[in-house]
């Protein structure tokens, strides 16, 4: 990396959407929930059909049963639907006035400096814990739980910033990890 290595980005909607959606699916809290309302549901139709096996009613129990099999795979579809929505939502809230605004970063030997139109942020490189790279989206976790998204629109800026992320990483003694097989579920 060269001692001073600048590029331009902007974020539209879908990547902010994408990366929020990111976050979520590698939260531990968030995932346990998930699991938690799907095993929920399943319990109280297994509940169900034990009640009418306990009173006798063969075709209740059944219908009961497939009911609770049914729900555990369709719980899963309806609560990525859920939470895609409302992280759509937010995103369209909280990202409307920075959506499509560029930014340009440089990163130099000791920091990361991200310049927008109406801001200025001065981040030291030892901040960064990880950078993450998935199929939309180049991902800079920061310590404290921040992290800052770079987009993966065209192939030649792309190139160029993982180059120079990848080269960072390495002198930084950063992890560089590659999940291109992610994808919200």
């Amino acid at each position: 990396m060269p001692p001073q290595f600048t590029f331009t980005y902007s974020l539209d909607e879908k990547d902010y959407l994408t990366h929020q959606l990111y976050l979520s699916s590698q939260s531990a809290r968030i995932n346990k929930k998930r699991k938690r309302s799907q095993y929920f549901a399943l319990a109280i139709y297994l509940a169900g059909a034990a009640y009418f096996l306990f009173r006798g009613v063969i075709i209740g129990a059944i219908i009961f049963a497939i009911l609770a099999v049914v729900w555990y795979f369709l719980a899963a579809v309806w609560d990525k639907k859920r939470y895609f929505n409302h992280y759509r939502s937010y995103v369209k809230e909280t990202y409307k006035e920075r959506t499509g605004l560029p930014v340009t970063i440089t990163i130099d030997d000791d920091y990361l400096l991200a310049v927008d139109s109406g801001s200025e942020s001065k981040i030291a490189l030892k901040e960064i814990t990880a950078i993450t790279e998935i199929p939309a989206l180049i991902i800079l976790s920061l310590k404290g739980g921040m992290s800052i998204p770079f987009p993966k629109h065209t192939d030649s800026q792309t190139n160029i910033i993982i180059n120079g992320l990848t080269e960072m990483a390495r002198k930084q003694n950063i992890p560089y990890n590659s999940n291109l097989q992610w994808e919200w579920r």
